[in-house]
């Protein structure tokens, strides 16, 4: 789903050809996580995903 999304967004059509591509983090909330754990997961992976190149959504979710 969140591949789709990240495509979607860089199929719009914007205004004056202008390209829009997006970068994420996507964490899941354990049972014994706090919301400010959760943050931090989400915001380390994003500052994964900008490192190798941006475009792109990195995902750490319970299996």
């Amino acid at each position: 789903m969140f591949y789709q999304i990240r495509r979607k967004i860089c199929q719009l059509q914007w205004p004056n050809n202008i390209q829009v591509t997006i970068s994420g983090g996507a964490a899941e909330l354990y049972c014994h996580d706090q919301l400010f754990e959760l943050l931090k997961k989400a915001d380390k992976l994003l500052y994964k995903v900008k490192k190798a190149g941006r475009n792109r959504i990195e995902k750490a979710l319970a299996v």
